[in-house]
């Protein structure tokens, strides 16, 4: 039995009292390849399904004999299962402690998935083994995570997706300092390299962007050249 798609070598043994000049192969009287030496082999790839082989040996007097057939049967080999990670977002960013569900898209082609295997970096977080295939992280600290899920189906072929990461930050804090009748310095300490937006409301309902910074070395001041009387500020994160 062959796998389709796999090279398959064909080899037959002829001899003559004379001289063999060839040796032919061929599948259910198709022509498959000429060998005009010893060893008589020839290389082909099949498709699916029963195939008759048979060798012709021809001498140097021109007289040719075939020898009886050989069954061979091709079948499909395992196919690799798929799989992709559908969630979360790649680059998310959360404030800690993150909750991080990690799901994932699965599927076998030719068979079924038997299970899948979550990661957090080389690390396994959890295991699902019905769709939909998911695990739920808690109560993660502040880092920067790289998610990826590996596919083994019901013959043992394997599969792992690509790599998605999720930073989880600090809580920023925020320092109001009035500067002026109609202004503010607010002092930002939050995480570097991850931009911070300042946000203002008056009713604690709808918030207005109206800065956009990104800390160095922890620390970010915005100023706020309109301030009215009971507004409120706030501070988010984004990637």
């Amino acid at each position: 039995m062959v796998a389709s798609g796999d090279p398959l070598t064909i080899t037959a043994a002829a001899n003559d009292t004379g001289v063999i000049t060839q040796v032919a192969f061929f599948e259910n009287n198709n022509f498959l390849g000429i060998a005009t030496s010893a060893p008589y082999t020839v290389q082909v790839s099949l498709a699916e399904g029963t195939h008759s082989i048979t060798a012709m040996a021809t001498d140097d007097d021109g007289s040719s004999t075939t020898s009886g057939p050989v069954s061979v049967t091709v079948q499909t080999g395992n196919r690799a299962p798929t799989i992709s990670l559908a969630s979360p977002q790649s680059s998310e960013i959360q404030i800690a402690p993150g909750i991080v569900s990690l799901q994932a898209t699965a599927a076998d082609p030719d068979g079924a998935v038997a299970e899948v295997e979550f990661f957090s970096g080389s690390a396994s977080v959890g295991v699902s083994a019905t769709s939909p295939y998911q695990v739920t992280l808690n109560d993660l600290p502040p880092g920067t995570y790289s998610f990826t899920a590996m596919v083994t189906d019901d013959l043992g072929a394997q599969t792992m997706s690509p790599a998605l990461t999720v930073n989880i930050v600090e809580q920023p804090t925020l320092q109001i300092t009035p500067t002026g009748a109609s202004s503010d310095q607010l002092s930002v300490s939050g995480t570097s390299g991850v931009p911070h937006i300042l946000e203002v409301s008056s009713d604690f309902k709808i918030w207005t962007a109206i800065a956009t910074n990104t800390p160095v070395a922890g620390e970010v001041t915005f100023t706020d050249l309109r301030r009215q009387s009971n507004q409120f500020y706030r501070v988010t994160v984004r990637p």
